[in-house]
């Protein structure tokens, strides 16, 4: 992915060649692990769905609230601007990890339920 003066990303600003490098960079690094947000929304509609809505609310609240705040705050303080590069990422994919957790979870609860 590499951006020109006529990039989407003049749309934001315009800069100098450091600031096509750094947003080159950024999205690099944003969409790497874009394609877990995706799951979050439909793991929030399951729960709802089963009528459990305190582990719905837990997954909706879990990417920027259990995780995207508290990188924000402690990984620029260790890997300065890099840091607010990954925090992202990396709670996007936690939060990805916690959603299929607990739907795997959801759904041995419901095979040992059908059991018996």
């Amino acid at each position: 992915m590499s951006f020109s003066r006529q990039s989407p990303v003049s749309i934001f600003g315009t800069g100098s060649d450091l600031y096509y490098t750094f947003a080159e960079k950024y999205l690099k690094i944003y969409m790497l692990f874009v394609f877990f947000q995706n799951i979050q929304p439909v793991t929030v509609t399951y729960f709802s769905a089963i009528d459990n809505p305190k582990e719905g609310l837990l997954v909706s609240l879990s990417r920027q609230g259990l995780f995207l705040i508290p990188l924000l705050i402690i990984l620029p303080k260790y890997m300065g601007i890099h840091g607010v590069l990954i925090a992202s990422p990396i709670s996007d994919t936690l939060a990805f990890i916690v959603s299929v957790s607990m739907v795997l979870i959801s759904f041995k609860r419901f095979n040992s339920e059908k059991k018996v």
